[in-house]
């Protein structure tokens, strides 16, 4: 079905350890949903039956490239070895961080 263009899913999805906050984004939908309404699923794997109108209101998931701009990347000289103002990363976090980095 995704090859014959029947179903669109999104690639390089932006997902979070957190299955509530997951299930706020849609993943997946039937290619025709936002003229007849069809079947979507969530970024959490939950399937949703939703009308044009319910499609529309509901948003997609964040994809690499909306969460990494390119200012983002380009600013490897920050002072703190944690970026708290970013998006979720794709990348999973390293296992191997100590709280003793900080010298």
């Amino acid at each position: 079905m995704i090859e014959a263009g029947k179903v669109v899913v999104i690639w390089n999805a932006v997902l979070t350890d957190s299955g509530q906050e997951n299930d706020k984004y849609l993943l997946a939908y039937t290619a025709d949903i936002a003229d007849n309404g069809g079947f979507a699923l969530t970024a959490a794997g939950r399937v949703l039956e939703l009308t044009a109108e319910e499609f529309k209101a509901y948003p997609l998931v964040p994809t690499v490239t909306d969460a990494v701009k390119p200012a983002d990347a380009e600013t490897p000289e920050k002072e703190s070895g944690e970026a708290t103002d970013k998006e979720p990363s794709s990348e999973p976090a390293p296992q191997e961080s100590t709280p003793s980095d900080k010298g």
